[in-house]
């Protein structure tokens, strides 16, 4: 996967990178140890961070893929959000963003 793959890239700029899913925590455990997934994922069966963030797909139930930049204390800088549940927002772009946002100069 892109985004384990990039954690290093990440550790680097000290982001750190968390999931967010509303399948259930077994589904999510199984799915990190069949995928190697070298960060946490979350499970948010009711979907309420998903709603206070207005990431859900209404139509579907599902959360928009999304990437959702909160800095130390907090404060969101930044949401780069897709709306096809298939889409992905790109690394490279997540990136860029953290390094606008989050990367003290």
């Amino acid at each position: 996967m892109q985004l384990n793959e990039s954690l290093k890239s990440f550790a680097k700029r000290q982001v750190n990178i968390v999931a967010i899913s509303t399948d259930k925590t077994d589904v999510l455990a199984n799915f990190t140890e069949r995928r190697g997934i070298k960060y946490p994922l979350l499970s948010d069966r009711g979907a309420k961070i998903i709603q206070d963030f207005n990431l859900l797909n209404a139509t579907w139930k599902v959360a928009h893929p999304a990437s959702v930049f909160v800095d130390r204390n907090g404060i969101i800088r930044a949401v780069l959000r897709k709306k096809g549940y298939r889409d992905r927002v790109k690394i490279a772009d997540m990136l860029r963003v953290a390094d606008e946002t989050l990367v003290a100069k």
